[in-house]
């Protein structure tokens, strides 16, 4: 496969710290960003510390419709 064919890397985005206006504006802008590039919504999953098992996470990483 050549470089110009390959798949573009996705990203993961941690948001740590207290700042949840500044998170969530973040989030706002990369959702619109998103949802213009391929003109629908996208799905938005969070997982919290402490809260979420690392089951959970590699579970849904692990869909097949990525």
């Amino acid at each position: 496969m050549s470089p110009a064919a390959a798949p573009r890397p996705t990203a993961a985005h941690l948001l740590l710290g207290p700042e949840e206006g500044e998170k969530a504006a973040f989030i706002e802008k990369l959702r619109q960003t998103l949802e213009a590039r391929h003109g629908e919504k996208p799905e938005i999953t969070r997982f919290y510390a402490g809260e979420s098992r690392m089951t959970e996470v590699v579970q849904c990483l692990s869909n097949k419709t990525l």
